[in-house]
C-alpha cells in the first residue's frame, strides 16, 4: 500500500500542506466541544492539532499512519472508509482531508453516505483541485449535506457541510 511506504517520510512531504488546510478551517469554524472523527488521520498531523480543542479520533486504513499516529499519542484505529465502525450521528463534525481523490468515483455515494451517517451536524471533505470530477462531487454531496462554505486553496477545494 502506498500509504504505508510513504508513513516514515509523510509528515516532511505534506505536513505543511495540511497544516496550512487545518489553519484554514480552524479559522472558519469552531472545534470547541464537538465530538470530532477525522477519516483518513494519516499520521495524526491534524488530529494532533483537534486535539488539542476537543475530542477526536482518527481513522486510517494505513497500518504504518496510524502507528505514526498512535505514537503522537492519539486515538486513531485502522479502518475503512466505507464502512465505518461506529454509531449513527455519533459525531458532531467529520473532517476528512485530501481522501476523498484515493477513493474509486464508484464509491463516493458509499463514502458520503458514511460521513453523512455518523455525523449530527457538520463535515469537512477537501479535495486535490486537480480532480477534475469536482462538479460530479457537488451532485454526491448535495444529496445528503448543503454546501455551508466553499474555500479553494492553494492545491485543495475545501467543503464545509451542513448535514441535511
Amino acid at each position: 500500500m502506498y500509504y504505508d511506504f510513504i508513513s516514515k517520510s509523510y509528515d516532511e512531504l505534506y505536513g505543511k500542506e495540511q497544516i496550512n488546510k487545518w489553519k484554514i478551517i480552524h479559522s472558519r469554524y469552531n472545534f470547541r466541544g464537538k465530538n470530532v472523527l477525522d477519516i483518513g488521520c494519516g499520521t495524526g498531523l491534524i488530529t494532533k492539532e483537534i486535539s488539542k480543542i476537543t475530542k477526536v479520533i482518527g481513522i486510517d486504513s494505513s497500518e504504518e499512519m496510524i502507528k505514526k499516529a498512535n505514537e503522537r499519542g492519539l486515538n486513531c484505529i485502522l479502518g475503512n472508509a466505507l464502512k465505518l465502525p461506529f454509531k449513527d450521528k455519533e459525531f458532531d463534525i467529520v473532517i476528512s482531508l485530501t481522501v476523498l481523490q484515493d477513493i474509486k468515483k464508484s464509491n463516493w455515494g458509499k463514502f458520503i453516505s458514511e460521513v453523512h451517517r455518523v455525523t449530527k451536524d457538520f463535515a469537512i471533505i477537501s479535495l486535490l483541485k486537480r480532480n477534475k470530477k469536482l462538479e460530479d462531487l457537488k451532485n454526491f454531496f448535495s444529496r445528503y449535506f448543503e454546501v455551508n462554505d466553499f474555500v479553494e486553496e492553494d492545491k485543495d477545494y475545501i467543503f464545509f457541510l451542513r448535514r441535511r
